[in-house]
């Protein structure tokens, strides 16, 4: 059981990893990532494999080759995986196709994986480097990857691992996944932050923001001015979060908001933590466009959020929303 459970888990991580890249992939213009398709990504393979393990068979996952595919070929149309659908359940009912896909030389063949290999490396690459890899970034990542390496190439005294060890720490997918769960829920008790509160998602809490945010200031010796701007972003955030709570079908519903702050080098990370809404803030932030003096209050919150925060992320998800604001102390 144990072993199914970490297969099982990783092949979640794929499918994250996965949903992700063939999103960045499909569109010609960069845009923010929809982690709400990402999510019913894992909640169809996890189906699917449940129903597959109901009948006594293998389970199904994703397979990553594929996004390796969109980009080497520029095809990225729905339709696609349609058809690609009904000729895999072709292959199933047809030998003599199977035969002719088979009938591939092995040359053309490994060619092939290789350049599906090489792309697929390098969207892994840069999902890593979106974001400045810090120290536990990199021991994770790193670590994970070697310590799979040497398991799935039988490096590491494989032979001296109880039998159920060497079950599933023998795939290097199953054994790197798992050394860098565990590195990175080891290295996140170094930023658990003290400064962290819930409080009602309604205009209200504004009172209650700013001595937390005064004390979180005061802590890192930041200027009035500093401070001032971190409590304006945090305010501005909140009203963005409220309208948009107010203009979704979950507007009637009492909703939590949990605030926390963190410092980030010289920088402070604000993190909100809400009810779902329609409108995500990156996607709002890119197709905000200058407005004139007549209706300079339209979309308020967000030309503060655009001018005054470092970088926004919004993470939405089926039943919450994610916000993070990143602010610099200097001015």
């Amino acid at each position: 059981m144990p072993a199914f459970i970490l297969i099982t888990m990783v092949g979640c991580i794929e499918t994250y990893a996965d949903g992700i890249a063939v999103q960045r992939t499909s569109y010609r213009k960069p845009r923010p990532i929809d982690f709400r398709s990402v999510q019913g990504a894992i909640n169809a393979d996890g189906l699917g494999s449940f129903i597959a393990g109901a009948l006594g068979t293998v389970p199904n996952t994703v397979y990553s080759m594929s996004v390796g595919v969109m980009e080497l070929t520029g095809v990225a149309a729905r339709r696609i995986g349609w058809w690609g659908g009904l000729f895999f359940i072709l292959l199933a009912f047809s030998p003599k196709i199977c035969a002719i896909v088979s009938s591939m030389p092995s040359p053309v063949a490994g060619a092939y994986i290789l350049m599906i290999l090489v792309l697929l490396f390098g969207h892994g690459l840069r999902m890593v480097n979106e974001e400045v890899m810090t120290f536990e970034v990199g021991i994770a990542v790193c670590l994970g990857f070697w310590v799979g390496v040497g398991f799935q190439g039988e490096f590491l005294y494989n032979e001296m691992m109880p039998e159920w060890a060497r079950l599933f720490l023998s795939n290097g997918t199953t054994s790197g996944g798992l050394t860098a769960i565990v590195v990175m829920l080891l290295l996140s008790f170094r930023k658990r932050s003290r400064d962290r509160a819930s409080v009602p998602l309604n205009v209200s809490s504004l009172l209650e923001l700013r001595p937390l945010v005064q004390t979180f200031c005061k802590r890192l010796a930041w200027d009035q001015k500093a401070e001032n701007r971190l409590m304006l972003i945090a305010e501005e955030a909140l009203l963005f979060l409220l309208e948009n709570k107010e203009k979704s079908k979950n507007g009637e519903k009492p909703a939590q908001l949990h605030v926390k702050l963190s410092q980030i080098g010289n920088e402070a990370e604000i993190e909100y933590v809400s009810t779902p809404s329609n409108t995500n803030a990156e996607s709002a932030l890119q197709a905000l466009s200058d407005v004139g003096e007549a209706n300079a209050e339209s979309e308020f919150s967000l030309r503060l959020l655009r001018g005054m925060a470092k970088e926004v992320k919004h993470l939405q998800y089926h039943g919450t929303d994610y916000l993070l604001l990143r602010v610099d102390s200097s001015s």
